[in-house]
């Protein structure tokens, strides 16, 4: 992390605040497994709008719409060609029978279109279901592409 504490925000500190709800108590519903990593503003606000989508569709819908259910997040940080890059999973379980969506909603498109332009991600989603499946992989950005204000 910079000098310039805007700058980067923690991935974990992220999900937590996404999930905060359903890590307390006696029976956490949801683990967060991985290393400390720092997104750049430009990864860190796109990619909070896509777990703030698949928190709040695993909460109304999904996974931790029943007391049974939980949600698995999971990431690394890997050597690539041309620099690191993330890779997380998120995956849902013991929630209701998942059906593939009957149309495009605002999280698909952001997910599917808004992640892999702005922020050159990969994405996979699977609506297994025993439970919602996504995957991640994306460069980290080691120089921020916006502007200094």
């Amino acid at each position: 992390m910079s000098g310039d504490y805007w700058q980067t925000a923690s991935l974990e500190a992220i999900l937590k605040a996404q999930l905060k709800a359903h890590l307390r108590g006696k029976h956490p519903r949801v683990s967060l497994t991985g290393p400390r990593v720092d997104l750049s503003a430009d990864l860190a606000i796109p990619f909070s709008m896509a777990l703030h989508e698949l928190s709040v569709n695993a909460v109304l819908h999904g996974a931790l719409s029943v007391r049974t259910g939980g949600v698995s997040v999971a990431w690394d940080v890997f050597a690539a060609p041309h620099g690191r890059k993330l890779r997380l999973t998120w995956r849902e379980h013991d929630g209701p029978l998942v059906r593939p969506p009957a149309h495009r909603g605002f999280g698909l498109v952001l997910l599917q279109e808004v992640l892999p332009k702005q922020c050159s991600a990969g994405v996979e989603i699977a609506f297994e279901p025993e439970g919602l499946q996504a995957a991640f992989e994306m460069p980290l950005i080691e120089r921020r592409q916006v502007s200094f204000y």
